[in-house]
């Protein structure tokens, strides 16, 4: 895993627009304009911004010749807390990498320098995603509660989950 960086937008675009259709099977859309060059290239740059203030980490999954495979958040830390979210590429899946990447990362954030950044992580996940749910339970994230939300006039019914990182 790598942590996101400047030079990394032209890669993630690309990362993100080749899998739109798989993660939107998922998860919302997030619009065409977010597709846009010149739309992600201020979003990545507000990224870093909330990333340099430690409001957020964000994180790349790569194969060794550097081509994204997935990515890995921690988004909205307040008070300790994080809420962790993930993608991984259609071609991808099924192969653990989520499962291996939740794992690292817990362990990352469990070192310096993160040990006093966060000390507990929240996760949403589908009631429908089997998969991510197996992802997060096989790395010890606890199921604590449900929520409806309602997102361009869906309604989609999420599990909660929580992992102590300490």
């Amino acid at each position: 895993m790598k942590k996101l960086d400047i030079h990394d937008k032209e890669s993630l675009l690309d990362f993100e627009k080749r899998n739109r259709t798989y993660f939107e099977k998922f998860v919302p859309s997030r619009g065409n304009d977010y597709y846009l060059k010149n739309e992600f290239k201020e979003r990545h740059k507000q990224l870093l911004l909330e990333q340099e203030k430690n409001e957020s980490l964000f994180f790349l999954i790569q194969k060794r010749d550097g081509t994204i495979i997935g990515r890995i958040n921690v988004i909205d830390i307040q008070d300790q807390i994080g809420e962790i979210g993930y993608r991984i590429g259609e071609e991808f899946v099924g192969g653990k990498v989520a499962s291996q990447a939740v794992s690292l990362l817990c362990q990352q954030l469990s070192d310096p320098p993160f040990i006093n950044m966060l000390h507990s992580l929240k996760a949403k996940t589908l009631v429908e995603h089997i998969a991510s749910q197996r992802v997060l339970e096989k790395n010890h994230f606890k199921k604590i509660a449900t929520e409806e939300v309602t997102i361009n006039n869906q309604t989609l019914n999420f599990y909660i989950y929580e992992y102590q990182l300490l």
